[in-house]
Formats: C-alpha cells, structure tokens, sequence
C-alpha cells in the first residue's frame, strides 16, 4: 500500500534497529524519508533540519523534495520518465541486483556537481551478457552546504518482493546505513532470516539489542554485528544476564535480548 515505509519493507526483515525520534536536530541518529507522505507533513524548516544531518532520501521522496525546491539540498533533481535497464549496479562491491520499472515510468536522477554515484541503472540485453551499458545514477551520496549527508536512491517501497527481499537487496541497504552511520556501528544483523531488531544505547556504554526471528524456522546462531570489545550477555528466562559464549540459537517467532557491555 502507500503506506509503506522503510521500517516495514527494509529495516525489520533485514535486521537494520531503528528507532522513532522527532528529534531532527541530532546528528547522532541516521533519519529516512520513504514517501511524499512523510514529506508534505514536515516544514520547510523541518526538512531542512534533517537534510543538515544524516538522511537517506527514497525514490518517492526525492520527488517531492524536488517539488518543494530542495534539490540544492539533496544534490539531484527527481523526475519520472521512461528508461530501459535491467538491473542496479552497486559500484561499491559490482552487483547487480534486480530492479524493474512501475508501470509509470522509472525515476531519473540528475545530480549536482560533487555528488557520488553509489549506483547505477544497468542493461543487459540478454542474461549473462558481459556488456553491461550504464544508463542513468539510481543511488546517489551528497555532502550539502549544511554540512548534511545525504543519500538518495531510486529504491521504493512498493518494489516487487522477490526484488526487496534478497541477500545482495540487504547488504546494498547495510552498506548505505554504515556509509551515514560514519562509524557510529550499528547493530546490524548479519543472517540471511528475517530478524527485526531494536537497539537501546545506555550513558554507561552498553547496548541493549532485542532480535525478533520473524522466520519459522529455528536459526542456529544468531550473528549481531558489534565493534570489538564489547562482552556478549543474554537475557535469561528467569531475569538474569548471562554471559552468552558460542552460539545464541533462537526459535521460530522467538524474542531474544541481549546486552553488549563494554569489557573492562
């Protein structure tokens, strides 16, 4: 539906926490805005509050930003047309991943000069074609004169299932979280399953992580992505923190929480 947003088709299912702040003027969290929804809700001073921090801008977005005069602020300039691709490079790691036009056209991004092209529109014209013709920028990075970061991709949030839910699909939307994060490490999950994850940052340093197995089967061991030097504790059924060595396995629909403790 139009409602959808990036909470509901990208960071639960692939493990990405989030979490919901009105709190724009914080550079220490990484905001998105997914539809022209979420858009015209917010002021012009609004937007601009979160275009000077660390922002990821979808397709439907960045239209109504350019709509709204911010182009010069996400450093492209949004427009619907007709465009013949197979695919969407990631000009990071080199894959392709599947990406099909709506029925009202495909978006085009013409970019402002200093903006970097974290991936483009492909086409093959047959499978496994070596060839590979560049067609137009679908996922750009911009440091604006606010001295926000901020990337936009032509990514919605009504994409084709087998085309949001893939293996390359979640280490592509990892990559732009880490790329914003700018080392602020986010728990990310690292299994292929669908697991939702929340995290909580305590003053003392510690992070409280809870990983919902949103699949039906069991996963073995379950693998979230922490800086060095932290010390892994899980909450057990009785209310007390133990320490978790080895694997953590959790059952289909299971809530585990843990908490990483800095090691002294």
């Amino acid at each position: 539906s139009a409602s959808e947003n990036i909470l509901q088709t990208m960071a639960a299912p692939f493990g990405v926490p989030v979490c919901c702040s009105k709190d724009f003027a914080d550079r220490g969290l990484v905001f998105a805005l997914s539809t022209a929804e979420e858009v015209s809700r917010l002021s012009d001073a609004d937007l601009r509050l979160l275009l000077g921090g660390r922002l990821l801008v979808l397709r439907d977005a960045a239209l109504e930003l350019t709509k709204r005069g911010l182009s010069d602020l996400t450093g492209v300039t949004a427009a619907m047309k007709p465009l013949l691709f197979t695919g969407e490079r990631d000009n990071l790691t080199g894959a392709v991943m599947g990406y099909s036009p709506s029925l009202s056209g495909s978006v085009e991004y013409r970019i402002a000069d200093g903006a970097e092209r974290l991936c483009d529109f492909v086409y093959r014209p047959y499978a496994g074609a070596q060839d590979v013709e560049t067609v137009v920028p679908s996922t750009v990075f911009f440091r604006n004169r606010l001295g926000g970061e901020v990337i936009t991709t032509a990514y919605h949030c009504r994409m084709f299932c087998l085309q949001q839910f893939s293996a390359e699909r979640k280490r592509w939307f990892a990559g732009l979280v880490d790329r914003l994060s700018g080392g602020l490490a986010l728990s990310v999950c690292a299994n292929d399953q669908d697991v939702l994850v929340s995290e909580r940052r305590r003053s003392d340093g510690a992070r409280l992580v809870m990983a919902v197995n949103l699949g039906t089967d069991p996963i073995d061991d379950l693998e979230i992505r922490v800086p060095d030097g932290f010390v892994r504790e899980r909450l057990s059924s009785d209310g007390r923190w133990q320490k978790a060595k080895g694997a953590v396995p959790v059952g289909f629909y299971e809530t585990v929480v843990l908490r990483f403790v800095p090691a002294s």
